[in-house]
């Protein structure tokens, strides 16, 4: 049996959705808590991600800053400043994911 190019399109493809559904997990995990939701450590080490780059930077820092906030919930419940300003910090963060996705996938159109 031949392997022919489409069926490496197709693996390289099949392995782009499973990245892509990993990181829609992570941007999933950051959209609830920043709308309020709490989360627990056991939710952020499920998380799990491959990505290339300044991506992979903003995930993982993405990734460090979940952990964080998880770690400093005694913290938030005290005080709603830190819980805003840990909140609006994972805003920005999934606003770089965001804009980052977008440039790999415009240039990969290219």
């Amino acid at each position: 049996m031949a392997i022919v190019p489409s069926a490496f399109w197709s693996i390289g493809y099949l392995a782009g959705l499973v990245t892509m559904n990993d990181i829609k997990e992570l941007v999933g995990t950051l959209m609830r808590v920043i709308d309020g939701a709490e989360i627990s450590e056991d939710d952020v080490c499920n998380l799990d991600f491959e990505a290339d780059g300044e991506l992979m930077i903003a995930l993982n820092a993405a990734y460090i800053q979940l952990l964080e906030f998880v770690h400093d919930r005694d913290l938030r419940l005290a005080d709603r400043n830190v819980d805003a300003g840990e909140r609006k910090a994972l805003q920005e963060s999934l606003n770089k994911i965001v804009e980052l996705c977008g440039c790999a996938r415009r240039s990969a159109l290219i």
